[in-house]
């Protein structure tokens, strides 16, 4: 018999609580970005393995064979245990005001495992999938440097700016399918972490002058949701060919369309912020002086955007998908504490993507599982984003491209499933090529290249034989 949910659900949260401090250990980055001196850091992006080089879509996108964030109805398709893992390089070059900056981080981006809780009934399926993930990181490094005159002497000075850490989000996502058709989904979130910034103005400590830091702190540790409802529609075809006799066959087929919505409600993530001074004197060994607390705030908030996502799938199974999705943030919503927010506006994109498994494209295809399960992939994006550098409104255009690599696949019978059902893991391959513009040319460019792997590992995990 199957493990019992509760049991399921125990084994998971040891998984996910294992692995947590890991990734909180091993996943750091680089360099992210100088502009995530600012609100919560650089935003992380909750994109599915094979949604990310499909134009980042994800209302309407609906695999059994991988798990898909941006919309938690989509998680009632998961009918195997599913063990999900990914990480991500990020490396580029970022133009400000006509400086160059080169910029490069590695990260596992996901930790994820679902599973099949009900699947007996055609009327009823629920399914559920636990995620860890990290939701924005900081991480820079900057410095200049100038002089003053005092009694005639010129003195050295130095501004050194420093950010690290991020906030976490680990999620629990329900997915309810009705008759084969409608699904609802519903998503728990829990965001924590830390962020830690310094800012120093460095004197020259051997001619008597003490240096000055001011240290911000804030730790988070908030719920929220995410909601989402995805309608499977099917089309009937029919097609004319010849068979093997010179006659003429009718071939019966279905077509499937998908339409997908989620909605993230601007849940305030609840968090405190601590902000310290301390007097030191600069050298090998940074003498510390006098330190002092300067102000802490607790249950504070941290105002989050409300975004809407909408899309559509549509797909002969088995050969083709075509995917399209739209998105809307109110980005101008996002207040972090009582600072000013002028750098947030809403925001909006528009993605498309195209899968197909080209081993399976003939009507009668004799090739192995290998050649007729493997994936192909490309996608395109456009979106106007929510932070604006310089103040200015920024546009970013992506193409991707991407493969998927099955393993562990062929046929095993499971004894509560009563049919046999194909077993299928899948090492998803993805590479993405972005730019970004602002609207005063030359005031804000970047291109980068992003490159995904992930690890979707399916199998009978809890349904295994008693006797061989």
């Amino acid at each position: 018999m199957d493990m019992e949910p509760l049991k399921r659900i125990f084994l998971s949260l040891i998984l996910l609580s294992s692995f947590s401090f890991t990734a909180s250990v091993h996943a750091q980055v680089d360099d992210f970005s100088p502009y995530s001196i600012y609100g919560i850091g650089e935003w992380q992006r909750p994109f599915s393995q094979h949604g990310s080089v499909l134009g980042q879509s994800g209302a309407a996108l609906r695999d059994s064979m991988s798990l898909n964030f941006l919309n938690p109805a989509s998680i009632s398709a998961v009918d195997l245990t599913t063990l999900q893992v990914g990480a991500e390089l990020n490396s580029g070059q970022r133009n400000i005001n006509g400086a160059p900056y080169s910029f490069g981080n590695l990260y596992v981006n996901h930790f994820s495992i679902g599973f099949p809780i009900f699947r007996k009934s055609r009327f009823l399926k629920y399914s559920m999938a636990l995620n860890f993930s990290p939701f924005s990181q900081i991480g820079y490094s900057m410095r200049d440097s100038s002089s003053l005159m005092s009694n005639g002497d010129t003195i050295p000075v130095e501004r050194a700016f420093n950010g690290s850490g991020g906030w976490n989000r680990l999620s629990w996502h329900h997915g309810i399918q009705l008759f084969n058709r409608l699904s609802l989904g519903a998503a728990f979130h829990y965001t924590f972490g830390s962020l830690t910034r310094d800012r120093n103005l460095i004197l020259p400590g051997n001619q008597g002058f003490f240096s000055t830091r001011n240290r911000e702190e804030v730790e988070a540790g908030s719920f929220s949701y995410d909601l989402g409802i995805q309608q499977q529609i099917r089309l009937p075809f029919k097609r004319i060919y010849t068979n093997e006799k010179g006659g003429k066959d009718t071939l019966r087929k279905n077509h499937e369309l998908i339409l997908g919505i989620s909605v993230q409600p601007g849940v305030p993530i609840m968090a405190s912020r601590t902000q310290i001074g301390m007097q030191y004197v600069a050298g090998a060994y940074n003498i510390v002086g006098d330190t002092i607390q300067l102000n802490k705030e607790l249950d504070a908030k941290v105002a989050m955007p409300n975004t809407l996502r909408a899309g559509f799938q549509w797909s002969n199974p088995g050969k083709w998908l075509c995917v399209a999705d739209g998105h809307y943030t109110t980005g101008s919503d996002f207040r972090y504490f009582n600072d000013p927010t002028s750098i947030y506006a809403d925001a909006w994109g528009l993605g498309i993507g195209v899968q197909a498994q080209p081993g399976n494209w003939k009507l009668k295809n004799k090739g192995n599982l290998f050649s007729k399960n493997l994936i192909a992939r490309l996608g395109f994006h456009y979106q106007k984003n929510s932070f604006q550098p310089e103040s200015l409104p920024t546009s970013e255009f992506g193409m991707g491209i991407g493969l998927g690599l099955p393993f562990n696949h062929g046929f095993r019978r499971g004894r509560n499933m009563g049919q046999s059902r194909y077993l299928g893991s899948y090492l998803n391959l993805g590479t993405q090529f972005i730019w970004m513009n602002s609207s005063a040319p030359g005031t804000y460019q970047e291109f980068f290249v992003r490159v995904t792997l992930g690890i979707s590992l399916r199998d009978w995990w809890f349904d295994q034989p008693r006797f061989n």
